[in-house]
């Protein structure tokens, strides 16, 4: 029920189109835009081939999308939004596992927290690197917490996975990423 909320309350602020930082246009979307369309105005970090595709090779996948539902529309800018807002739910997740750990109802509380904190929702379908890194650390947090109690694999693979591209959207979060890592590899 929390995570319905937390899915309603995104979904409603991925609908209005407002940028909130520039780079969600000509870092992002415009060069995803790109890949699925052809021609774009090109920044120069592109064009000097500094900037990661990355991220644009993934907004483009729902962005094709839309734009094969319906091309006459905006569903090609609104499902990569309601994709990055799927995404931030691992937030909502995460806060409730780590409330889990004292009783039901601080699982609970801070889930509903987490659901309702304005500047989550706000940021929840922004298609910026900082959005998507911490979502994906707070997804690997979330498994790393679940997997605690009962030790699998498939389990660490997964949050693996995720502080590896946490680390490749974000370059920035090495250093919590590092210290994540080695808190979940303690005692090995």
């Amino acid at each position: 029920s929390v995570m319905l909320l937390a899915a309603i309350v995104r979904a409603a602020a991925s609908v209005p189109f407002m940028i909130g930082w520039y780079d969600e246009i000509w870092q992002y979307l415009e060069p995803a835009w790109s890949l699925v369309e052809g021609p774009w105005i090109q920044t120069w970090d592109f064009r000097d081939g500094i900037r990661s595709w990355l991220l644009p090779q993934f907004l483009a996948l729902p962005m094709a999308l839309g734009w094969w539902i319906a091309p006459d529309s905006d569903l090609h800018l609104l499902l990569p939004r309601l994709t990055m807002a799927a995404l931030s739910l691992t937030v909502v997740g995460c806060a409730a596992q780590l409330g889990l750990r004292l009783s039901r109802l601080h699982g609970l509380m801070a889930g509903v927290v987490a659901a309702v904190w304005f500047e989550l929702i706000y940021f929840a379908p922004r298609t910026l690197s900082e959005p998507i890194g911490f979502s994906l650390f707070m997804g690997a947090v979330w498994l790393l917490m679940a997997r605690q109690a009962k030790r699998s694999y498939r389990g660490y693979l997964a949050a693996g996975f995720l502080l590896g591209l946490c680390f490749a959207v974000r370059i920035q979060y090495a250093p919590v990423v590092l210290m994540l890592t080695i808190w979940a590899a303690r005692g090995h």
